[in-house]
């Protein structure tokens, strides 16, 4: 099953959670660059993850809930709308989400990222936290571009970020950093996000038409599979179909460094106000709505319960780090540098 956590309750070990997840970024920040892909199709936003681990966890927040950032200069809100997001990190570090008036935002990795300098009249949220913020606090794109930036920056722990944002007027906004400047792109034909500036890709995307050619563990050739999937007028399955990257399952091939490959997707429903999760074998399907007679209420439950993980509802760090030097002693006997 998913990993559902309902709250409020656990500042105690909001601190030690942050650790963890600044480590595991510096560690494997090679290891995700080339990582997912957003795309809207049929009125729907999709989320595609891949990366090296199937851990995912749900979180339900609801009105309410009270929050501060982990972040250069520290905001405190309190979330005006319910959401549910999903992250491999902790229930505060979103990698995506929607909200109950089906707003929804996802953020992938930019490889060309470049932040403004920060400034110090500014209140600040780190990459991730930057999501759950907008979900908590807008129920449209309008809203969120009209109001964010006058008073908030973004203060990036450790990796470059980009933001494909939806709602369910249609409207839809890229938001990402290129050069040192704030960039959002809004454009009637805008549908699919990958790992490099919006622009760039778009560029590529004019120059190749031919899908069998196309391999989807590159960057700009996945943004162009999606594009011209999209207007060969394929469906959210034939889409994910041609840009999932298959598992690899050998030792040799995992020491080359093909371990990576896509583990799970989120589809967002704005208008039913509904979103689909299914990792990527198909093992485990899950629907999540807002519009239930009793919200989501209770404890959590892990993807793969057989399996280690590091419990970050507990805060175990110590355990959280074990894995993560198990996995460099794999590395290591790999030849592999990263």
């Amino acid at each position: 099953m998913g990993y559902l956590l309902v709250y409020p309750g656990h500042q105690k070990v909001v601190v030690m959670n942050k650790l963890f997840f600044v480590i595991v970024i510096l560690i494997f920040n090679t290891e995700i660059t080339n990582a997912c892909t957003a795309f809207i199709c049929d009125n729907k936003v999709v989320h595609v993850f891949d990366f090296s681990s199937d851990m995912v966890r749900v979180v339900y927040t609801p009105v309410g809930e009270k929050r501060s950032s982990l972040s250069f200069k520290p905001l405190s809100w309190v979330a005006r709308f319910a959401s549910f997001t999903f992250t491999q990190f902790y229930y505060d570090l979103p990698q995506s989400g929607m909200n109950a008036e089906g707003l929804a935002v996802v953020g992938l990795m930019q490889n060309d990222a470049k932040f403004p300098a920060l400034q110090s009249e500014k209140w600040s949220l780190n990459e991730l936290q930057f999501i759950q913020y907008v979900l908590d606090s807008f129920a449209t794109v309008d809203q969120v571009l009209k109001n964010v930036f006058e008073s908030i920056q973004i203060s990036s722990v450790a990796v470059g970020m980009h933001y494909l944002l939806y709602d369910r007027s249609g409207d839809r906004a890229i938001i990402e950093f290129v050069n040192g400047d704030l960039v959002i792109t809004r454009e009637n034909d805008l549908r699919v996000l990958t790992n490099n500036n919006y622009q760039s890709c778009k560029s590529y995307l004019k120059t190749t038409d031919c899908l069998e050619e196309m391999n989807p563990e590159v960057d700009q050739a996945r943004f162009s599979l999606v594009g011209h999937a999209i207007d060969a007028g394929d469906n959210i399955d034939g889409i994910f179909s041609r840009i999932r990257i298959p598992a690899k399952d050998t030792l040799t091939e995992w020491c080359q460094g093909v371990e990576f490959h896509t583990r799970w997707k989120v589809v967002f429903d704005p208008y039913e106000r509904q979103i689909d999760f299914a990792f990527a074998n198909q093992d485990h399907r899950a629907q999540y709505r807002f519009d239930d007679k009793e919200p989501p209420t209770g404890g959590a439950c892990i993807s793969n319960p057989e399996e280690e993980k590091p419990n970050f509802r507990q805060g175990n760090l110590s355990d959280g780090l074990a894995q993560v030097r198990a996995k460099l002693a794999v590395i290591g006997q790999c030849g592999i540098r990263r």
